[in-house]
């Protein structure tokens, strides 16, 4: 998710650079690619092969270091957010309880910061929507006060005309 902001082209979408930076207020600057999201899915080799699944749990043990790389490193956010919790459940079988609920943490709040992100970007859209829709309702307003002037100055002569008329005896 938070790839998408690499290809906002603020011209495109008729946004003052006030617009875009609020849009992207807090978005993550990432330097990596989706077509690399799925390559690091597989646990890390460990001293030149993988470590068999009993390997990975050593009782008695704190279990913050026993991986070649830290639980939070293995995966990139795109990969954290992009992966399905199916998915990701089977990827943190064998570590350690707190190491799974602070890598779930991380992806918890990535998703919020996606969604929020999403949120800035569509409220910036929705108010151009806006002020497109409220200056053609000033221009309009603007024409029905010309017409109006008019018809109240047409109003004007044939009023004078008819008093004309009447001043001259004609009967009423």
């Amino acid at each position: 998710m938070s790839g998408y902001q690499h290809h906002l082209n603020p011209e495109a979408l008729n946004l003052t650079p006030e617009d875009a930076v609020e849009a992207l207020i807090g978005a993550p600057h990432h330097h990596h690619h989706h077509h690399q999201a799925y390559e690091s899915f597989r646990p890390q080799p460990f001293g030149g092969e993988e470590l068999p699944p009993a390997a990975h749990h050593h009782p008695g043990h704190h279990h913050h270091h026993h991986h070649h790389l830290r639980l939070e490193d293995r995966f990139s956010d795109d990969q954290l957010v992009s992966m399905s919790v199916r998915e990701l459940n089977r990827q943190l079988r064998g570590f350690s309880k707190e190491e799974v609920i602070r890598l779930k943490q991380k992806r918890r709040t990535l998703k919020n910061r996606g969604y929020a992100q999403s949120c800035r970007y569509k409220r910036v859209q929705q108010r151009h929507i806006l002020e497109n829709e409220k200056c053609q309702l000033q221009s309009q307003v603007e024409q029905l006060k010309q017409e109006v002037t008019r018809l109240a100055k047409e109003r004007d002569l044939y009023k004078e005309k008819y008093e004309k008329l009447a001043g001259r005896g004609f009967p009423r």
